[in-house]
């Protein structure tokens, strides 16, 4: 090396080294990086005025102090996150920071092999020191001596309470799209610390998730998209790895062939951050899931559909205790072979009283069914509203609106079944408390279950209506566990309680039974076939001998043929 090369290096050492004092660490950001570092540092001085506060509040939005990065793979996202880290604990001595993980082996894996290849440059003082507690901090983090400033590295699958403390300056997620529990996380652990402290913010960046649902999608990503803070720009970025100009096209698509190329969906949904559900994890992937541009599809209709004038009524429970009740209402299409869901609830420690009144209510807002007074035995459990029954006590005609079937004498009031999975107590005190009567579903063969369940989706025998928000985000979202040995738990989906629930359903139709009435009555003794323009009562009013005297008894007029 010259000795004009030697005064180059060391004039840029010299310089990155005041870089490092000032803290302004823009210089250690990729060209592709650049503008999002410039964003970030703008919204971060204008997001506390109270003007700003206002308009996002008039918008809907709630996160005034979040900031969101769904990029894919290899953009650098997490390296420009640790830079803005860093930043912070230069510009504000004594500041405290946390930066937390999905995953406990990210820690040793990714953040601090990274963070020493970035800062690998930074004069004395600012080279960050790795320790196992600082100042009465029993966790893992790292240390700036110019500063005194710590930043606690956490995974939280691990170690869960470190991410508990008495404030924070700034906090970093990485991969927070994969993190269980990321608004009880957000919400209930790491804001509370920021109280006190209106500079303080937080960053969740991410490859696009895996479940649709996630709260890093449906809570934090939907409120930073309704938070402009200049004209056309909000808290929220994509980018996907074709916009990282440090690679080559051929980088690119040896990095896509490594992973599946790219129409596998796995590189789909982490290089190029679509939502891509994953055949391979999801419960069932069989579901033609809706989407904001596409929101009916095979499989979701509209709601209020065309419903047939006589069907029979299922309800499929799974009732809930360690996970949320789960709950669906529906109908078996006769003409079209088909089940059509028109409700759903999902509640977590639903109660026995407010479980007995929601089903109650759905069965009537549905079907007309009205449902036994409490204490009244002198009422049947069950019966159709506004209707008029023959002088014999049967019913020949219902109301327009509700939906019953013929049970070979007269219209019956929905549902045909109910059923649950195994719960005595439950059921019995829905029974005995409510009038609600229930048939325990058989749990021998789950997976065949399952598949059948599946198999009904691939032949487009299932319709949900569009209204079944819970059902539709399970069965679009779903997935099994690493080990699948079970189906993923979440504070969004729960145990998947409204898709079990629908299992139970399709196992227990009975697809023979035909609910539309013959195309001629025929009646007990003291119930008559009703010709055409003869009164119901009039008719019935009087006993016959047999079928011929009571046609007689008509003057021969024609029969009434439905």
């Amino acid at each position: 090396m010259t000795a004009a090369e030697h005064l180059i290096d060391a004039a840029a050492d010299a310089w990155a080294a005041q870089m490092y004092r000032d803290g302004d660490l823009r210089f250690l950001c990729q060209e592709h990086q650049l503008a999002d570092y410039d964003d970030f540092e703008y919204w971060n001085k204008v997001r506390n005025s109270d003007e700003h506060i206002e308009a996002n509040r008039a918008r809907g939005a709630t996160y005034h102090h979040i900031w969101v990065d769904e990029i894919g793979r290899r953009w650098g996202k997490t390296a420009k996150a640790l830079i803005l880290a860093k930043q912070e604990m230069i510009r504000r001595a004594n500041a405290r920071g946390m930066i937390f993980t999905p995953k406990q082996k990210n820690i040793g894996g990714i953040i601090i092999p990274l963070l020493k290849h970035i800062f690998r440059g930074a004069p004395d003082g600012y080279q960050l020191e790795f320790r196992g507690s600082f100042e009465g901090e029993n966790h893992m983090g790292v240390l700036l001596p110019a500063t005194n400033s710590w930043c606690k590295l956490v995974g939280v699958d691990v170690h869960p309470d470190a991410t508990r403390g008495q404030w924070l300056d700034f906090c970093i997620g990485t991969e927070a799209a994969f993190v269980k529990g990321l608004a009880e996380l957000v919400d209930g652990t790491i804001s509370p610390q920021f109280s006190q402290r209106p500079w303080a913010w937080l960053l969740l960046e991410s490859s696009t998730a895996k479940q649709a649902d996630h709260e890093f999608n449906s809570v934090y990503r939907e409120d930073a998209q309704l938070r402009p803070f200049a004209p056309g720009k909000v808290p929220y970025r994509t980018h996907t790895i074709d916009d990282n100009t440090m690679l080559t096209p051929r980088d690119i698509e040896i990095e896509l062939d490594r992973s599946g190329g790219r129409k596998s969906p796995r590189v789909r949904r982490e290089y190029f951050c679509e939502e891509v559900r994953d055949p391979e994890g999801t419960v069932v992937p069989e579901f033609d899931a809706p989407t904001k541009l596409r929101p009916h599809t095979a499989h979701v209709v509209p709601a209020r559909s065309p419903v047939p004038r006589y069907a029979c009524g299922y309800v499929g429970m799974d009732p809930g205790f360690r996970d949320p009740l789960g709950a669906l209402w529906g109908y078996v299409d006769f003409s079209r072979n088909k089940l059509v869901i028109q409700a759903d609830f999902a509640e977590l420690n639903c109660s026995l009283e407010r479980a007995g009144q929601v089903l109650r209510e759905r069965e009537r807002d549905l079907w007309w069914t009205t449902h036994r007074e409490p204490g009244r035995r002198d009422q049947p459990m069950v019966s159709i509203a506004d209707v008029t029954k023959t002088a014999g006590g049967l019913v020949w005609e219902t109301p327009q609106p509700a939906l019953t079937y013929w049970d070979g004498e007269q219209f019956v009031p929905n549902p045909y079944r109910r059923i649950s999975d195994v719960a005595p107590q439950f059921l019995g005190d829905l029974h005995t408390q409510h009038g609600l009567s229930w048939q325990a579903t058989a749990k021998d063969d789950a997976e065949a279950q399952l598949h059948a369940l599946r198999l009904g989706f691939s032949q487009n025998r299932i319709e949900i209506w569009d209204c079944c928000e819970h059902l539709i985000k399970q069965l679009r979202s779903g997935t099994w566990n690493d080990l699948r040995t079970d189906w993923d738990r979440t504070p969004t989906l729960g145990h998947l309680d409204c898709v079990s629930a629908l299992i139970y359903m399709w196992r227990n139709i009975d697809w023979r039974k035909n609910p539309h009435p013959p195309a001629r009555i025929e009646t007990t003794a003291y119930d008559v076939a009703l010709p055409v323009g003869v009164d119901q009562d009039t008719a019935t009013g009087r006993k016959r001998d047999s079928f011929e005297s009571r046609f007689r008894s008509n003057s021969g007029a024609e029969r009434k043929w439905r």
